[in-house]
């Protein structure tokens, strides 16, 4: 797969849409995502009839499973990457706020950190959802949101990294 795409978050609503315009287009996808993959209702890429020709899944969650994720990487040799990996879950939040710290914040951030270890002259594009806004606003018929703690993890960590590859937040 040295020519596809890595999709980190693939069953979330933008995740599972963007995968479908990925393979409309002829891209070979591996999605990851924290939970099994849901009904096939809600992942719309399910509906084309190649779909299995060109998506693979894993299930893999960076709270826990952040070394499986970075051995797919280098196994798989994505040419890119996109994440969107958050809990937006706003009502579940208030019950258990730290699990959607570690997941928005403190997991984005570790994956930053780990992801330069991966990383060659030949290695893949990352981009976060912030970084796919113009490219995505020219192609309306792809609906989605990123998330706001996601957006703001890489955001902050990509600010961290412009000081040199390795470069480490506080946090971290």
């Amino acid at each position: 797969m040295s020519d596809g795409f890595l999709v980190i978050g693939s069953n979330s609503f933008s995740g599972a849409h963007f995968v479908r315009h990925l393979i409309e287009q002829g891209h070979e996808v591996l999605g990851v995502s924290r939970s099994e993959e849901p009904d096939d209702v809600f992942l719309p890429y399910k509906w084309l009839p190649d779909w299995k020709e060109h998506f693979g899944f894993e299930q893999i969650d960076l709270n826990h499973d952040l070394d499986r994720l970075m051995d797919l990487v280098h196994s798989h040799r994505p040419s890119h990457v996109v994440n969107f990996a958050a809990q937006g879950m706003v009502a579940q939040s208030w019950d258990i706020p730290e699990h959607w710290y570690q997941t928005n914040v403190v997991a984005q951030v570790r994956l930053h950190d780990r992801w330069p270890r991966y990383s060659t002259r030949s290695g893949p594009t990352w981009s976060s959802t912030l970084r796919l806004r113009p490219w995505f606003s020219s192609h309306t018929s792809t609906p989605w949101e990123p998330s706001r703690p996601t957006r703001w993890a890489w955001s902050t960590c990509s600010n961290a990294s412009a000081n040199g590859p390795g470069s480490r937040l506080p946090c971290s």
